[in-house]
């Protein structure tokens, strides 16, 4: 009875891996075709909307679901099982054909598996009430690549959002003010966000501390360039971005990935430092970045942002913390 059991266990298991392949090359096959279609379109910013996030996922459980549960409905419990099959076998894909990254697989993992059970769900249902009814399975099949496809013409909304930083350093204003301008020779980042992937500053240079002087914040995927567009001196600096460098480099074994989000999809567009003398020799410093994303869902994109972009503060700030606090190497050059 116990070699039975064993037996059914691993044949549904078996039967769960078969199930998850099928919704992948589901899946996968009607990503690609909206892929085609944004390309005719030229609708480039439709990519990584609800489509992508949300129905195709759905479908690719869908397809699983219906052919998991086509002899039994009895074992629900399996649509998460199913559902991880799939997210592995999309994985393991998009990391063999140099299409994604590992980071941006976990980052998308929240949104995505959970599409995908409710897809393995829905396919489920759809066996227990129509499983025997040909004519009905042929009319609801389809619907959900209509409804992916009908998402190819619909543009996400740029979001434009702001974060701040703030952190109080024991010394003057006039120590500090001159690492705004120039700041070279950061070590390696301590922080894990930092450490996965995403876009960090090495240094920072600048042409001079005038208005419309070149700034140059050089990051871990390429330089971002600024122009300084207002100067209170010891008090406040701003600067526009001209070109922002790919937010992240992808982590992927099986060789360098150019996915399509790394280009348009995240703008920093302004910068700014403020210096507020709090007195007894010390100074709060606080920086605010400006940039805008179109991601679906913007929320969730949103947290991963703005954890992202104040990490990076913080990086710049707590290194201007420790050279002021320390003494421990002459200031840059006004």
């Amino acid at each position: 009875m116990r070699n039975n059991k064993a037996y059914r266990s691993n044949r549904r298991s078996d039967d769960d891996a078969v199930s998850g392949l099928i919704g992948t090359l589901c899946g996968g096959a009607l990503a690609i075709l909206c892929y085609a279609i944004i390309r005719e379109s030229g609708q480039s910013a439709s990519l990584y909307g609800y489509g992508l996030f949300i129905v195709v996922p759905v479908f690719a459980g869908f397809t699983a679901g219906l052919y998991a549960f086509r002899k039994s409905v009895d074992e629900t419990w399996r649509i998460w099982h199913i559902a991880l099959w799939i997210y592995l076998c999309v994985t393991l894909l998009l990391l063999v054909f140099v299409l994604e990254g590992i980071v941006c697989m976990l980052m998308a993992f929240p949104i995505a598996y959970p599409c995908m059970a409710l897809g393995a769900r829905l396919g489920c249902y759809v066996q227990s009430q129509f499983g025997k009814n040909k004519p009905m399975m042929v009319s609801i099949v389809p619907m959900l690549p209509i409804i992916a496809v009908s998402t190819c013409f619909h543009r996400e909304p740029v979001v434009h959002q702001s974060e701040s930083t703030e952190l109080v350093i024991k010394a003057p204003k006039e120590a500090i003010w001159p690492y705004l301008f120039n700041l070279k020779t950061l070590e390696a980042p301590k922080s894990l966000v930092l450490r996965t992937g995403v876009a960090y500053p090495t240094e920072v240079c600048s042409e001079a501390n005038t208005v419309g002087a070149k700034r140059e914040c050089v990051l871990s995927t390429g330089t971002m360039t600024e122009i300084v567009t207002e100067v209170e001196p010891f008090k406040r600096l701003r600067f526009d971005v001209v070109e922002t460098p790919p937010p992240l480099k992808e982590t992927n074994p099986f060789g360098q990935v150019h996915a399509p989000h790394e280009h348009g999809y995240f703008d920093v567009e302004w910068g700014e430092f403020q210096l507020i003398d709090l007195g007894n020799g010390r100074t709060r410093l606080i920086g605010t970045s400006r940039y805008r994303y179109n991601l679906f869902p913007a929320w969730y994109w949103g947290l991963i942002n703005n954890t992202v972009v104040e990490q990076v503060h913080r990086r710049v700030m707590e290194e201007i913390k420790r050279r002021c606090e320390s003494r421990s190497e002459p200031a840059p050059a006004k």
